[in-house]
Formats: structure tokens, C-alpha cells, sequence
């Protein structure tokens, strides 16, 4: 038996004899357990050690091994503490009589009639909407929600009160009930592996189906986005159509935000390193402008060799033209150097629209085996903007 983060036990006990069997030497105030099947039925208890209390196996349960202080207490949300009956009275809740559940209502028909109503009637409602308004019935004109549980008052007053939110768990481990209740968790395996469908209603205009049934995370999301890809903006209040995407596309959109960086590589051997002529080691950009933020350049064993500087250049139309100069007898073998220790120039700058890199030998061109890596690093200044190597 598992303690989930000392507030929960991990998983339900079976009866009131597994909760008395239950050992407390090292449970903290504060844990909680839920029991599914206990005379007159279940529910949630708190740890309490400090607690004398008198024990009822009802609301109060003194463990079987136990010193002079500690008791499980039966959670109480509203204050309310049940009969030996398992009911509730209902005057603590300061109204008259116990709850004496009477079935659903559907339409206005299923409501009781006046003269046979009696104090403590309690239904859900099944449809939303519902207006008891059958002048036959009791028709006090109220208006119900969905999934509501309402209260006949008391004899002498035409009045339904709404109670939803205080029903009681009385599953016994077999039987699944329908909860009104708002905000319930749901422990451990509460979903198993069933498969489940319900409606999901984001305000009252878009109603769709998700399957619940185990999956990756990834097959989750991508679940979702197809599921609701397809909604109309006009669901929600919008003139414009929301497009379906898919978790590469969001994940893509984010990527190539602005602001967002990436490098790229491109790999030379030294005899393609020109005097005559730049030579282009990626396309033109595209996109929007990009900011050079790094460069870093690392030889193999030989290096580059002959030449006399080596130079990474862009050909925009404004600034000057090299972005990173070394001379090549600091880029003999094994050597690595980057924007911020290149002997001649190290210069961060923007990339023009539509402009590219190069690289350039100054004297003579490079010659032999050699390679040099070429590292860039770049910054989106525009949503997209982009550039590869060639």
C-alpha cells in the first residue's frame, strides 16, 4: 500500500475491516483513504492523530491497533455527519426531513403532483432546461439544469431547493453511479482501460466526442487537435475559420517564432576555398532578416593551408561584407575558434532578405586535404525567416 505525496493512499480499501486492519504507526495527520464498501456504505476518511473522539464505525473508526489518541475521521465537505441509517439529516442543512430519493425528471409530466409531494423528495434532473411549469404537477415555474439534485422544501411552501454538490458516493465497487458534484478527482486508475466517450461542450456553442482510452501524450494531443481542428472561429464568436493543425504544425509554429534560434553547418575541404571568386556556402535566405549571433570553425587534423586569411562573408548590400576573419596559420590542425577570439574580425550582424553567406581565401586560394567546419548561428528577426546550407 502506497502513500501518494503523504496526502493520499493509493488505493481504495475494500471495507471497514481493512480500514480498522489499516496501520497507523506511520501515517501523518492529513492522509486521506477511501473506502468503497462500508455498513451502511463508503466514502472518504482523514487521519486525525490527535483525535479522542468516540469511535461509531459510521463517521469516527478507532483503528484495531491503536494508542490512547488517533482516529479516522469520515471527510465531511459540508459539515454533514450520517445516521446510523446512512442518511443525512437534512436539518443540518436547515431544512426539515431526510432525503428520500424519488428517480429522475425528464419533462415537466414526471414531477409529483401537489397533493402527494412530501417534504424531503429529492430527483435529479435529466434534461437541461427543465421547467416545472405542468399545472397538474407542482409547478412552481423554477428552472433546472442538467444533472441537478433538487429538494421538495417542506409541507406548505411551493418550493424546490437545489442541493447539487452534496450527493454521496454509494458505489460498492461494481455498479458506477452518475455524480453531480463539481470538481471531483479522479485516484489512481479511476479510467482503467475502459473506453469512454463523453460530450465535451466549450460554452454552449461547439459539442464533440473524445475518446478517453490510453495513449502517449503525443497521441493525446494529436487527438485533440484533430478532433477540434475543424471548428469554425463563428462557434466562438469569430468571422474567421480556424485552420485543423497537427502537433508538428503547432510545434513548427513555435519553432520558427520570432526570436527563436538555430544553426546551421556546412563542412569545406581546403582546396575549395578560392581567391578568385566567393564562394557560397548556403542558399538565400528567406523569409525575413536573420541575426548572426556565433560563428565557430573546427579542423580535422590538417586543416586549411596556403592561404593567407580566411574570411566568412555575407553579400548583403549594407555593412561590410566579412562576418569572421582568421588567418589560416591559426586554422592549421585540430584547431577550433569562434566569433569571440578570432584573431581579425569576430562581427555579429544581420542577414538581409534574400542574401547568403560565403567564404573567400585574401593572396592565394587554399590547397590540400583539410576540412573546416562551419558553425553558424542564427536568430529569427521574422516569423520563418530561414536559411540552409548547400
Amino acid at each position: 500500500m502506497a502513500i501518494l505525496r503523504q496526502f493520499l493512499i493509493a488505493d481504495p480499501l475494500a471495507d471497514l475491516a481493512a480500514l480498522k486492519a489499516f496501520n497507523t504507526i506511520a501515517v501523518d495527520s492529513g492522509v486521506r483513504v477511501i473506502v468503497k464498501s462500508m455498513s451502511p456504505f463508503g466514502g472518504e476518511f482523514v487521519w486525525v492523530s490527535t483525535s479522542t473522539a468516540t469511535p461509531d464505525d459510521i463517521n469516527v473508526v478507532l483503528p484495531t491497533i491503536h494508542g490512547v489518541a488517533g482516529r479516522w475521521i469520515r471527510k465531511d465537505y459540508l459539515g454533514l455527519k450520517l445516521t446510523a441509517a446512512g442518511q443525512i439529516d437534512a436539518s443540518q442543512l436547515g431544512i426539515a426531513g431526510p432525503f428520500t430519493p424519488k428517480g429522475s425528471l425528464t419533462i415537466a409530466s414526471d414531477f409529483p403532483t401537489l397533493a402527494t409531494v412530501q417534504t424531503g423528495w429529492t430527483y435529479t434532473v435529466a434534461t437541461e432546461g427543465l421547467i416545472d411549469n405542468d399545472a397538474t404537477k407542482t409547478n412552481t415555474g423554477q428552472t433546472f439544469h442538467k444533472g441537478d439534485m433538487i429538494y421538495w422544501y417542506a409541507a406548505g411552501v411551493v418550493k424546490w431547493v437545489d442541493i447539487t454538490g452534496i450527493e454521496l458516493f454509494t458505489d460498492d465497487g461494481t455498479d458506477i453511479k452518475t455524480v453531480n458534484a463539481r470538481n471531483i478527482d479522479l485516484q489512481n486508475n479511476g479510467l482503467k482501460d475502459t473506453n469512454v466517450t463523453t460530450a465535451i461542450k466549450l460554452g454552449s456553442a461547439i459539442d464533440t466526442s473524445f475518446s478517453t482510452t490510453k495513449k502517449s501524450i503525443c497521441g493525446a494531443i494529436n487527438e485533440l487537435l484533430s478532433t477540434i481542428g475543424g471548428l469554425q472561429a463563428s462557434d466562438i464568436g469569430n468571422d474567421s475559420t480556424i485552420p485543423g493543425v497537427t502537433v508538428a504544425d503547432a510545434l513548427n509554429a513555435i519553432l520558427s517564432g520570432v526570436g527563436m534560434e538555430f544553426w546551421i553547418k556546412k563542412t569545406m575541404t581546403s582546396s575549395d576555398i578560392l581567391t578568385a571568386s566567393n564562394v557560397d556556402i548556403t542558399g538565400v535566405s528567406s523569409g525575413g532578416e536573420l541575426a548572426i549571433e556565433d560563428v565557430v570553425v573546427l579542423t580535422d587534423a590538417v586543416g586549411l593551408a596556403t592561404g593567407t586569411n580566411f574570411e566568412l562573408l555575407s553579400n548583403n548590400v549594407k555593412s561590410l561584407p566579412n562576418i569572421f576573419v582568421e588567418t589560416v596559420a591559426n586554422l592549421g590542425g585540430n584547431k577550433t575558434v569562434d566569433m569571440t577570439n578570432a584573431s581579425i574580425t569576430g562581427m555579429r550582424t544581420v542577414l538581409e532578405v534574400g542574401k547568403k553567406l560565403q567564404v573567400h581565401s585574401t593572396a592565394l586560394a587554399c590547397t590540400g586535404a583539410g576540412t573546416i567546419e562551419i558553425y553558424v548561428k542564427f536568430q529569427r528577426l521574422a516569423a520563418g525567416a530561414t536559411i540552409s546550407p548547400l
